[in-house]
Order: structure tokens, then sequence, then C-alpha cells
């Protein structure tokens, strides 16, 4: 019994060279059809000896020798302006780049950091968007396409599951310039072994600069009939649950996003909110008015609200639920005192929405016209707009409002106007709203996500 096969049967047989040896013609005998002639001939790529070998898809000699001979020549022509004729996939080059910054980490020549950057892109962001492309099919375009794609990224229903998949518990919808800037890295640590071993075509390596312009998706403010929706589930359905511990935590989103819903503050100043800093105060017309005494990025403002709120609150802070309730207290600390995570009540807020958009009652408030998730910081533009259009609330009274500038206001709600006409001076907020189809024809599209 032959051990090595070298007794057995040729695979290539009629062997027949064609252009003066430089290609060769045969039959092969491995395969069902054996009547088909194939071809090959040798080429010499990144230093070494190759062999390209195609089927010819006929079993006419003469149609076999001019398809073997139009192919040795466009294979010529291709390596003549430096396009390579065996391409290679694009996360293979990753990987390469990978083991590289590995090797550079054991020798002290890379920090650390700069790995971990590395394997957390492929694994996120290259693995997927990548995936079954070679390095010479990445152009300008595709890489252009990538920028829109990792941006939004967080936001799509693919985001969603992987965060769910991979207990991530924190990420940035709206990623800064260093951040994506570290990403790059591996990239372009891909072409640069690709471009020497000329892998695509010279000239014409994309650029991987960060856009100067972060992307950032488009924001819908909810219309009124999503937040009638949206509290009546909060009521009926999400506050109704078992357990000390979840009826904390969603009475606390609950009263989280009435709160900014009704002021517009940013976010970390609620999450900083003391009682002592929640008062009920009377103007100059005996009118009487909730007032808020918060910290914003780099000054004190003092939101101002409808009494409604202030009983609102109250009820909260009498709330058997809520241990505590004293002036220094935080309005919505945690079950132990401390100042609940911020990333937290955006994660329960969307949670929420998810179980809403399946009941019958409060279904079309989970995703925005164009099918992306709504999230917690949509209820400050939410603010914002209604507050311009239903109030035709100024640039610098909002600035004072909701602790940001008039630049940044002008910037993201430019182009909402006031509505002629309307008599709605007594609706200080969404929660305000009337039930009417004109209070209900808004989405309006405001600025990307970081506005105001």
């Amino acid at each position: 019994m032959p051990t090595k096969g070298h007794n057995r049967p040729p695979a290539r047989i009629d062997m027949t060279p064609v252009l003066d040896g430089r290609i060769h013609l045969y039959r092969r005998t491995d395969v069902t059809d054996n009547s088909n002639w194939h071809f090959r001939f040798s080429i010499t790529e990144n230093g070494k000896h190759k062999y390209v070998a195609r089927s010819a898809r006929t079993h006419r000699f003469q149609i076999a020798e001019q398809t073997a001979i139009q192919e040795y020549f466009a294979v010529q022509t291709k390596q003549a302006h430096g396009i390579p004729v065996f391409a290679q996939s694009f996360l293979d080059l990753c990987d390469k780049a990978l083991e590289r910054l590995r090797n550079d980490v054991k020798l002290g020549k890379a920090a650390q950091s700069r790995l971990n950057d590395a394997e957390r892109t492929y694994s996120l962001y290259a693995s997927r968007f990548f995936r079954g492309r070679n390095v010479n099919e990445i152009t300008q375009d595709v890489v252009d396409e990538y920028w829109d794609w990792r941006l939004a990224f967080w936001t799509t229903d693919e985001g969603q599951r992987v965060r769910e998949d991979e207990g991530i518990r924190r990420i940035s919808l709206n990623p800064s310039k260093e951040t994506l800037a570290h990403e790059t890295v591996l990239y372009k640590m891909a072409f640069d072994i690709a471009e020497r071993q000329g892998a695509f075509q010279s000239g014409t390596r994309p650029d991987w600069r960060v856009p100067i312009k972060r992307r950032g998706k488009k924001e819908y403010p909810f219309t009124p009939h999503q937040w009638r929706k949206i509290i009546w589930f909060f009521e009926n359905h999400w506050l109704k649950v078992e357990g000390e511990k979840y009826q904390h935590k969603r009475k606390m989103l609950y009263y989280f996003c009435r709160t900014f819903a009704d002021t517009g503050a940013r976010p970390g100043a609620l999450h900083s909110l003391q009682w002592r800093n929640v008062q009920l105060v009377e103007d100059e017309h005996g009118n009487q008015h909730t007032l808020f005494y918060v910290q914003g990025k780099d000054h004190t403002y003092e939101p101002v609200a409808g009494p409604e709120l202030f009983e609102l609150l109250k009820e909260w802070r009498n709330d058997p639920i809520n241990p505590h309730t004293g002036d220094d207290d935080l309005v919505f600390a945690d079950l132990s005192g401390k100042r609940a995570k911020a990333g937290d009540f955006g994660t329960r807020f969307k949670n929420m929405l998810k179980n809403a958009e399946k009941n019958p009652g409060s279904k079309g408030v989970q995703l925005d016209p164009e099918g992306k998730p709504f999230h917690l910081y949509c209820i400050r533009h939410t603010y914002a707009t209604y507050q311009i259009r239903y109030n035709a609330r100024t640039f610098e009274w909002l600035a004072t409002q909701m602790g940001t500038s008039i630049k940044m206001l002008e910037k993201h709600y430019i182009n909402i106007k006031p509505i002629q006409g309307a008599n709605w001076s007594n609706v200080k907020s969404i929660n305000d709203a009337p039930k009417t189809d004109q209070f209900d024809r808004l989405f309006v599209e405001v600025g990307d996500e970081d506005a105001a």
C-alpha cells in the first residue's frame, strides 16, 4: 500500500504548455467533471513565488487557451499598476497588527493601554464592520461609511444587543475626538502592514483622520401623545413591582423624569440636587413657582417650574420607600444615600421604554421617526422645543433655565419657531400639554446628541 501517495495517478493530466511555456493547460482527475480544462501560471508577489490557478470552464481546448492567455495578461496588468493579485482580508491584517502590538508591549515599546484600546476596537467595531472585506476594497468611501456606522453604533439594535450580551455598562453615544483617534491606531497599523506587502494599489490608501465635526445622530423630541403614554405606563405598570430595591429604583426614575421634563436642567445637576435646594416661592404678582438651585458645568443656576412640581416632589420625599429626606440629602439618592449612578438612569429609562412598547396602551414610544431608540437626553430636547414653540421663550431665557449658553441653543434650535397665534401661556412644560391634534403635530428635528 502506498504511504506517501507517489503511486497514485497524477491529479493533472494532458499538461500542455502555452505562450512559450509561461502558461500550462491541463485536465484534473480529482474532480467530478474532468473533461474541463484548467490552467496555471506563476507570478512573484511581495517577494514570493506563487501560482495563479483557474478553471477555464470549458472542455474545448481553443477556448480554454484563449481564456488562459486573457487571464495571464490581466494579471500582468494588475501587477504593473501595483494592484495585488491575491487579496488580503483586512481583519487578518488587523490580527497581525494586534500581534505586533502585543510584542511591543512585552518589549516595553508600547503601553498596555494602547493594546487594550486596539483589542477593544477589534472586538466591538472592526470585527463587525469589516467582516468579509479585503484591504484593497477599503476605499475612502468605505472609511467614511465606517465613521457614520461607528458613531451611530450604540443607538442601533445591534449595539443594544452587544451591550446586553457582553454586559457593557458604560458607553458614549457621542465619543470624543480623542477616543476615536485611539481607535484608528489599529486600522493605521493594519494599513502600514498592507502597504509594506503591496496588498493594495499604491496611492489609494484612505485617510483615517477622525471627522472634524462629529456626526451625532439626529434627535427628535417626544410628542405630547407619546409623553402621556410614557407617564401612563409609568403609573399603571412600571411602578407596580415587588421588592423594595426595585420599587425605589423605578419610583426614583419616575420622579427624575418628571422633574427633568419640567425644568430642562442638566441631568448631572439633578443628580446632585439636595432637598434644601428645592423651594416653593412666590413672585411679585402672587404666583407660585418651584425654584431649584443647581450646579451646572461651571456655574450655579436656578431653573424654575410650576408649583405642581413642588407638590410632586413632596410625594417623593414623603414616600416610605425613600429613606433619605433630610435637607442635606440628595433628592435622587440610591438606597444607601449616595448619589445614584448617572448611567443607570439612562439604562433604566431605555428599558422602561422597551417594555412600554410591548404594552398596547403605550405602544409607539420607543423609537423616533427614523427608527432609532429614544433615550433619556431626549427629554431635555423636548423641554427646549416646547418652550420655544408653545411659550415663545427666548434663547436668553432658556440659557438661564437650562444652564447652557445662548450660542449652543442657537446652534441646535435656531430652526424651531414659535407657533403664531397660539395662546398657550399656561403650558409650562410637556406635562401641561393639552390633548389636541395641533399639539401632537410636533416631531421637529433638533440638533445632535450633545446639544445644549
